[in-house]
């Protein structure tokens, strides 16, 4: 066994491969037509029983329709009529949009609501915004009940079909207003993926784009690491469309016999929520971006490709910052390499931007705990994981029979949202990419502030997430601004072997003459891993983060009312706190250990007013030989080094 560090794992043989398109100016774009085909819908049966609305299943056939199970969306096969079809445009072998045409289905869906039905059975589609992914889905008198957009798309190799995955299935303006409430416009109920066959193609005018066509894979080395940073993908001229959002995908009340929906007096449903997350390469170097259990591929040798992660913070009316929720991690699996005109491959290229939308983000096939998966050196160890626990190369056949809707998802309580439990509380949403060998960690890491609120509809309820202000970093840096912080304020960002950590604090004089000492630690990407094996039957034997967080005080300091707050509800999992003659120190109990992108809250009180000292974090499963310290505000009244219980700080 060993330990892992954050040291670069770099590729053997770094190669530099071009794909050598010639550029633009000497390309003729290709119209291509389709005819026929199908549209598959994919419903999230926990968006839609809230809501509610049900579909009509008379008539379908097991081949036509599957129903939800096990955390899996209900699925419904379509046809598209041969008379119907829609133009694409390609240059090269990149795909620049659907231009123009409108396809009708035969046999398409039909919903039940409160108030009567919405007949889909002969529904059209057209692309808006063209050229585009976007899609409108419409009736014969025009309205728009649905519409799609944020895909995976690509030809196959031969042309013979166009296709279109992992669309986010948004509830139109027509479905809204028949709901009673028209703040569920664009609201996500489900993702959806069209497969079209070409029926023909011709030379076309000349695209509007002037982007060099050359794409390299020039794969990571100790002088070019990788640069992937998020961005807000904001009515995107290729992919067309809304803005980047936040979905609730469904709020659940905890039964013996399941999940019930929740109701419009409910405080202690579950309120899952998946955002749409793009990033764009920023780099030189192409990115490894291959799915789980694809054949051991460079630059790695393995299936490498990044991973996503979201969480959700409150900041209370007494200024209070914490952690309520967080997602598994999901795995990425496909590169579209959009906004670059360079081909979709199992890399995303320099200058490319990716995007996965929300409904994917929330379908079970690629999430997974987060200690599966070490952080700063973006490593997965298959082997003993919940898709391969038995190391055989391949998906466990049983893994989707435990997963329920709510396993590996961002779950809050309402009550933790509900504006009457929480006055004057604002909430920040924050998500970041995992990327292997990537130069700054906090590249890939964004946050948005949100307004959670809950809403009736006819015969249900809504919860949504409002996204506003988007901002790279971390969600703490908004509680505290590390690069202007107030006199009574620090937020300072530490770098270690094994990844990076934050300590924000804040400090307040009260009423009564005392301090309240506030402290935020942020857990970015540390992991002090043992593993065994090698890539790519890696095996995470364990993956603790900090186990102990100790802070320098004077004797008179006086400490009281303390206080600890992680994201979840569970009291044994809490840390504890002691004093000793110069120090307040929190333990974790055994195996809680302060993980990878969490934040835990640590609140007191204090008789002194705050100094410059330092204050001390211990690695999980090192005894006391792995200590880190960090500059922070600490109650003693002189500038302080603070001693550990076994011998002196360690930088």
């Amino acid at each position: 066994m060993r330990s892992s560090s954050h040291t670069p794992i770099w590729p053997i043989g770094l190669a530099l491969f071009w794909l050598s398109e010639t550029s633009l100016s000497q390309q003729t774009p290709v119209q291509m037509q389709t005819a026929g085909g199908t549209l598959t819908w994919a419903l999230n049966p926990g968006a839609m029983a809230s809501l509610p609305i049900t579909l009509d299943t008379n008539g379908f056939t097991t081949a036509r329709f599957t129903p939800a199970h096990a955390g899996r969306y209900a699925t419904l096969i379509t046809h598209i009529a041969q008379t119907s079809s829609l133009n694409v445009t390609r240059i090269g072998r990149h795909v620049e949009g659907i231009s123009g045409g409108v396809i009708e289905l035969h046999d398409g869906p039909r919903f039940l609501i409160p108030d009567g039905e919405v007949d889909l059975r002969l529904a059209r589609l057209k692309v808006e915004n063209p050229p585009s992914f976007a899609l409108a889905i419409f009736d014969r008198s025009g309205k728009i009940w649905a519409s799609l957009d944020h895909p995976h798309y690509n030809l196959t190799a031969d042309d013979h079909e166009f296709w279109m995955k992992d669309l986010d299935l948004h509830i139109g303006p027509a479905l809204a207003s028949a709901l009673g409430n028209q703040a569920l416009t664009s609201e996500v109920i489900g993702s959806a993926s069209l497969n079209l066959p070409i029926v023909s193609k011709h030379a076309a005018a000349p695209s509007l784009s002037t982007v060099d066509r050359r794409c390299s894979l020039d794969w990571p080395s100790p002088t070019n690491r990788v640069d992937l940073k998020m961005i807000l993908l904001d009515h995107d001229p290729e992919l067309g469309g809304l803005m980047d959002s936040i979905t609730v995908m469904r709020c659940g009340i905890s039964t013996v016999s399941g999940y019930q929906p929740c109701t419009s007096t409910s405080t202690e449903g579950w309120v899952v929520m998946a955002p749409d997350a793009t990033v764009k390469n920023v780099g030189t170097t192409a990115i490894a971006w291959h799915p789980m259990f694809s054949p051991p591929t460079p630059p790695y040798n393995n299936d490498q490709h990044p991973f996503l992660v979201w969480n959700l913070y409150r900041i209370d009316g007494d200024g209070t910052f914490r952690q309520i929720g967080r997602s598994g991690v999901k795995h990425a699996y496909y590169a579209d390499n959009f906004s670059c005109s360079c081909t979709a491959q199992s890399a995303a290229y320099p200058q490319c931007e990716e995007t996965y939308a929300a409904g994917t983000n929330d379908t079970p096939n690629s999430l997974g705990p987060r200690n599966e998966v070490i952080p700063a050196t973006g490593q997965w160890g298959r082997c003993g994981s919940i898709f391969d626990p038995d190391c055989t190369g391949h998906l466990d056949v049983h893994y989707f029979e435990h997963d329920d809707g709510y396993r590996h998802r961002l779950a809050v309580r309402e009550r933790d949202l509900l504006p009457v439990s929480n006055p004057d509380a604002r909430y920040l949403f924050e998500y970041e990419y995992v990327v292997r060998d990537q130069s700054d960690p906090e590249h890939t890491i964004a946050h948005r502030w949100v307004t959670p609120s809950k809403s009736v509809t006819k015969g249900g309820i809504h919860w949504s997430i409002t996204p506003k202000s988007f901002g790279n970093g971390p969600a703490i840096n908004e509680w505290v601004d590390p690069a202007h912080p107030a006199s009574d304020s620090m937020n300072v960002r530490t770098s270690t072997p094994y990844g990076y950590f934050r300590v924000a604090v804040r400090t307040i004089r009260l009423p009564t003459g005392r301090y309240r000492y506030d402290y935020a630690v942020l857990n970015e990407d540390f992991a002090h891993s043992i593993t065994s094996g090698v890539e790519s039957n890696l095996r995470i034997v364990s993956a603790g983060g900090f186990d102990q967080f100790q802070i320098p005080m004077s004797a008179n300091g006086d400490l009281s009312d303390f206080r600890f707050a992680d994201a979840d509800e569970d009291s044994s999992k809490d840390w504890t706190s002691s004093l000793s003659r110069d120090a307040l120190v929190w333990h974790a109990p055994t195996g809680m250990s302060l993980e990878w992108s969490n934040v835990y809250t640590f609140s007191f009180t204090a008789a002194v007013k705050p100094a410059f000292g330092q204050v001390v974090l211990r690695a999980a499963q090192s005894g006391d030989s792995v200590i880190y310290t960090a500059e922070a505000l600490v109650p003693t009244s002189a500038q302080s080094t603070l001693k550990t219980e076994r011998g002196a700080s360690k930088p």
